[in-house]
C-alpha cells in the first residue's frame, strides 16, 4: 500500500475530507490536493510528519519501501536545487539581474527547458532568431536595448527560481535540476569563476547533516543542544524538531528491517 493509499484509508476511517486534513495538519489545501492526486511525486519529510500527526499515526506507518525511495529522491533533488540557486548567484548582481556578458550562455542553458510562460516563449523565438543569430549589420541600437530589457524581464534569478520550482514530470523539458547544476558548473568554469565557495558550503552542510544522522542514538535534548535544526533557513520549534528526529529514527529502523 502506497503512502497515498494509506492516507486515503485513514481519511475514510475518520470520515475526514482532504480539506479537513489540510486544516488539521496546518498545510495549504493545494498541498494536500496535489499529494492525493499524485501530482507531487516527492513529498517532503516535513509534509509527511504533519499529515501523520494530524491523523494520529507515526510517520513510519505511512511509509512503504517505495515511498522511502521517493523521499530519498526528493531529498537529493532538494539539495541539488539549493546548489543550482547558489551557482546562479555567481552570475547575478545583488538584485538578481544577470550581467549582460552572461546573457547568451544563460539563455541557452534555460530557454525552452523551464515553464516560464507563453510570453517568455515568444521572447525566446525573437531573441534567438532576430538577435543572437542575426547578422551584426542588421541589429539596431533599438534591438540591443530591447533585447537587454526583455532578457532581464524574462531571465533573472527570481523567474528562473520560480521556473525550477515549477519543473515536474508533467513539463517535458529534457533537463532536470541535476542537469542544470552540471551546466552551471561548466559555465562558471568557462568564465573563470571560482566555485570553491559553493562547493565548500555544500560539503560543510553535508558533513553536518551526516554527523547529525550518525548521532541519532542520543536523546532528543542532547541532539537539540548539539545541532540547530532549520527548514528553509528558519529554525524549527522544539516540537517540530523532535518530530523530525522521531521520523528519521523510524526511517532508519525501516531500512534496517528491509536489509
Amino acid at each position: 500500500m502506497s503512502v497515498i493509499e494509506k492516507i486515503e484509508e485513514l481519511l475514510k476511517e475518520k470520515g475526514w475530507t482532504k480539506y479537513r486534513l489540510a486544516k488539521e495538519a496546518r498545510l495549504p489545501q493545494s498541498t494536500i490536493t496535489s499529494l492525493l492526486s499524485g501530482r507531487v511525486k516527492y513529498p517532503s519529510a516535513e509534509t509527511l510528519i504533519k499529515i501523520a500527526n494530524a491523523l494520529g499515526v507515526s510517520a513510519s506507518e505511512l511509509l512503504g519501501e517505495k515511498d522511502l525511495e521517493l523521499i530519498n529522491v526528493y531529498q537529493n533533488k532538494k539539495k541539488t536545487m539549493e546548489k543550482v540557486l547558489s551557482l546562479l548567484k555567481l552570475f547575478t548582481d545583488d538584485e538578481g539581474w544577470f550581467e549582460e556578458k552572461f546573457h547568451k550562455d544563460i539563455f541557452y542553458t534555460f530557454a525552452g527547458h523551464l515553464p516560464l510562460g507563453p510570453a517568455t516563449d515568444i521572447f525566446d523565438q525573437w531573441y534567438e532568431m532576430n538577435f543572437l543569430n542575426a547578422d551584426e549589420g542588421d541589429i539596431t541600437e533599438e534591438d540591443i536595448e530591447y533585447a537587454k530589457h526583455e532578457f532581464n524581464e524574462h531571465y533573472n534569478y527570481r523567474t528562473i527560481k520560480r521556473g525550477l520550482e515549477s519543473l515536474d514530470d508533467y513539463y517535458i523539458s529534457g533537463k532536470t535540476v541535476f542537469d542544470f547544476a552540471d551546466d552551471l558548473e561548466k559555465l562558471a568554469r568557462k568564465h573563470g569563476m571560482k566555485i570553491h565557495d559553493v562547493d565548500s558550503k555544500e560539503t560543510a552542510k553535508y558533513e553536518t547533516e551526516h554527523e547529525f544522522l550518525t548521532k541519532l542514538e542520543l536523546s532528543d535534548n542532547e541532539l537539540l543542544k548539539r545541532f540547530k535544526l532549520t527548514l528553509d533557513g528558519k529554525p524549527l520549534t522544539k516540537k517540530e524538531a523532535k518530530a523530525i528526529i522521531a521520523f528519521l529514527r523510524s526511517l532508519r529502523q525501516f531500512s534496517e528491517l528491509n536489509e
